[in-house]
């Protein structure tokens, strides 16, 4: 059975665009991606939590480019999973 017709939405492709959301931070404000695209490119990392071993190990290589994405003008958001 393709995606197409069981109702799920294919993954979006390197290179497409993301439909419009909105992410919570860590307190629960809500900002909408148009908000933060407002201030450039947006990299969005899924970080399932502290006790995820490839979430963390993926933060510090993440942590050893975060200079050249902010010098890059690219604002940053990790998606915390619950």
């Amino acid at each position: 059975m393709s995606s197409a017709s069981s109702g799920i939405n294919p993954a979006i492709q390197v290179g497409e665009t993301l439909p419009e959301f909105r992410l919570s931070d860590a307190v629960g404000n809500e900002r909408s991606s148009a908000e933060l695209l407002a201030h450039g490119p947006l990299l969005i990392t899924f970080y399932r939590g502290e006790w995820c071993l490839f979430c963390n190990i993926a933060l510090v290589g993440f942590q050893k480019i975060v200079d050249e994405i902010i010098h890059g003008q690219m604002s940053t958001r990790r998606v915390l999973g619950r």
